[in-house]
């Protein structure tokens, strides 16, 4: 049980309590990521659209048209201009051409950097998560007279909760007890109701038990002349402990024993503390 609630600097594996920050973050990442990548369809859908429209919609007309200056006025100016124009009988057929080419859009697709640096980015936010623990635990080489004093407090701590272990344990099982009878159906509770029909649940870590004490997952394939797993002698009883825990509690089941109910709400609340390195 204290294994899972402290932190061992020079180990490379995450407490439960790590996982489930891990997951956490990296869930709310990943929501990120998804937002982004609907704008990143979208402004491809918005390309594609108007790259139709400059395909399809792209015309030119020709034709021949007549080009006849006439000036009006009847001011010295204007007779004298329009007698030049009629001396150069400016009267001429001409070709004109008509054309939307610049009234078609030109989209242009997002370049493959973008791609890069978007995605890129998230990847390195993932990484940075995956370290952040890693990185927490070097803390004590930087501040070795804080660590020692870590130490020190932790070491007291660890001995005070270790005197009073079996309330300690007592209400862990308060708590795990009452948290399995009011999570309702579920894989554990379909595979014990129905063992011969779903027994084969048990090849999914979702429908195996956890131990009451510590909610270590019970093996894949437990098999009967496995010592390391304990189950309650009483057939109605479907909570199993680990061997260690097992010792623990006395070589007997808590969910079963009459003092458990004892216990009031507040005697079963948890006064764990945030991990400790």
């Amino acid at each position: 049980m204290e294994r899972n609630r402290y932190i061992d600097v020079y180990s490379s594996t995450y407490i439960p309590s790590e996982r489930s920050k891990l997951f956490t973050q990296v869930l709310k990442v990943m929501l990120e990521a998804i937002t982004a990548t609907t704008f990143v369809m979208l402004d491809r859908l918005f390309f594609e659209a108007l790259d139709v429209v400059r395909q399809y919609n792209n015309s030119e007309h020709y034709g021949l048209g007549d080009l006849d200056v006439q000036i009006e006025g009847k001011g010295f100016l204007a007779n004298m201009v329009r007698k030049i124009v009629t001396e150069l009988n400016l009267v001429n057929t001409t070709a004109v051409l008509v054309s939307n080419k610049e009234c078609v859009p030109k989209p242009h697709a997002m370049h493959t950097s973008y791609y890069v640096i978007i995605y890129g980015g998230y990847m390195w936010i993932l990484l940075l998560l995956y370290i952040n623990p890693y990185t927490l635990r070097l803390r004590s080489l930087f501040y070795p007279q804080r660590e020692k004093q870590r130490i020190l407090h932790l070491y007291n701590d660890i001995l005070k909760k270790r005197l009073k272990m079996q309330k300690t344990l007592r209400r862990k099982a308060v708590q795990a007890v009452r948290a399995h009878y009011l999570s309702g159906e579920n894989l554990v509770t379909l595979r014990i109701k129905f063992p011969q029909l779903l027994g084969w649940l048990g090849a999914v870590s979702l429908a195996r038990m956890k131990c009451l004490i510590c909610e270590e997952t019970e093996p894949k394939l437990k098999y009967l002349a496995d010592k390391s797993w304990h189950n309650c002698s009483s057939t109605k009883c479907p909570f199993v402990y680990c061997d260690e825990c097992w010792r623990d509690v006395g070589y007997g089941c808590l969910a079963c024993d009459p003092a458990l109910n004892e216990l009031s709400d507040i005697e079963s609340l948890s006064d764990d503390q945030p991990p400790r390195y």
